[in-house]
């Protein structure tokens, strides 16, 4: 009997589950960033002032928290986008995002090397629908470990 309880808890421990929540970077702000383009895929990155991101991961894969540390901070996967991440070793993270009624896919890639500040760099479709037009912003981040 005891060496199936063995089995199930090593098991748990080495499955994906077990995965525990952790921040992996903080994004500063950039003036490229703003409220209405980030949160809602309207880019118009003159209007609302730069915001805090943070790139998330746990069981269920990547995620990134918009307004991070803010009373209205937010998750893009809660809202229902679909997050692909692909690690590229621990010095380049890749995300595309798809959200629900967006023009095209957002891509997030976030790159660090050794222990100084990386960076991220955001493309995103224009906001007028078949515009061809390509936003792109850059900002500074943390490795949070």
């Amino acid at each position: 009997m005891r060496p199936r309880h063995l089995f199930a808890a090593l098991l748990l421990a080495l499955s994906p589950a077990a995965v525990k929540a952790e921040v992996v970077a903080v994004c500063g702000t950039s003036v490229g960033y703003s409220h209405a383009a980030i949160s809602t895929a309207a880019l118009e990155p003159e209007t609302a002032g730069a915001m805090p991101l943070a790139l998330w991961r746990d069981a269920k894969g990547f995620d990134l928290l918009l307004n991070w540390g803010e009373r209205d901070q937010h998750s893009l996967r809660a809202e229902g986008a679909d997050i692909v991440g692909n690690e590229l070793g621990s010095e380049l993270i890749h995300l595309v995002v798809i959200r629900a009624g967006s023009h095209g896919l957002e891509h997030f890639l976030f790159s660090f090397e050794n222990d100084s500040p990386g960076e991220l760099i955001w493309n995103a479709p224009g906001d007028a629908a078949g515009a061809g037009e390509l936003i792109s912003h850059e900002t500074t981040c943390l490795r949070a470990n």
